[in-house]
């Protein structure tokens, strides 16, 4: 049979355009999907994930929460580091080693001079001298074994007292004596007893005061004081003092001198 020329020209052409669209649908649905993943490589590459938000503390409402084996250890440390109270944050002085009348004296440290002082309840005084230009009266309180005593010219003293003894230091023109004072006890005596004493007079129309500390040896420090009101009197020797009258003679004039004593509460 003939065929018909014109007509398989056009079944051909017919069967030619299928086969493109076929081929070129699946070439579209190709390159998409290869776009995509490219795509999506891009993406992957060019935006790393961001970093997880740091954990907060503890006690921040929006932390994310821990596990209880990682908060263990904070918990631990936090309790390591809490400070603990001082060891004598709550001490308190043992009222029965504080003497409520006592007298103490002794030679200061590092020098000549020689100190005395005395409780009595509440008050206390002291006396520093070395015999010539040091020379200084000190009155205060007392109170829980401390004294905090001041005198004439920036005069200072600072002392924990106890029943056996005085410790601490005095400030005395400008100079700072450390010490450490044994109470004095009385002993029945012939002689004037250990401690503080103190004599006033007008001598040639100049009020003076003396002062002496006798030590348990013996061995008596004294000065005198010139114009003795004023705010910072000039200084000397004071004579020896006779230990079986109590008194001494200073430029023709008797002095008498008296104990000032916690003991006993005279002089206060």
């Amino acid at each position: 049979m003939k065929l018909n020329t014109p007509l398989v020209t056009l079944l051909v052409g017919a069967a030619l355009a299928v086969g493109v669209l076929v081929t070129s649908a699946v070439w579209s649905a190709s390159t998409s999907s290869a776009s995509a993943s490219s795509a999506a490589g891009a993406t992957s590459r060019t935006s790393p994930a961001a970093p997880a938000a740091p954990a907060g503390p503890a006690t921040t409402a929006t932390s994310a929460p821990s596990s209880s084996s990682a908060s263990a250890p904070v918990t631990s440390q936090a309790t390591a580091a809490a400070p603990t109270a001082a060891p004598g944050a709550t001490a308190s002085v043992n009222q029965a080693d504080v003497p409520s009348q006592a007298d103490y004296v002794a030679q200061v440290q590092g020098g000549g001079a020689a100190v005395a002082v005395s409780v009595h309840g509440d008050q206390a005084v002291a006396y520093i001298c070395n015999g010539h230009a040091v020379a200084a009266w000190l009155r205060g309180s007392a109170k829980n074994g401390k004294l905090d005593l001041t005198g004439k010219n920036g005069a200072r003293l600072m002392v924990d007292y106890r029943k056996a003894d005085a410790a601490g230091y005095i400030m005395a023109d400008g100079t700072k004596y450390t010490f450490s004072a044994p109470v004095v006890h009385r002993e029945p005596s012939e002689r004037r007893p250990p401690g503080l004493y103190e004599a006033t007079a007008t001598v040639h129309g100049v009020k003076i005061k003396a002062g002496w500390i006798v030590l348990p040896n013996g061995r008596q420090v004294g000065s005198v004081e010139y114009f003795a009101d004023s705010a910072i009197p000039p200084t000397a020797e004071a004579p020896v003092l006779d230990l079986a009258t109590g008194t001494a003679s200073y430029a023709g004039i008797t002095l008498v001198a008296s104990l000032i004593s916690g003991t006993t509460g005279s002089g206060f």
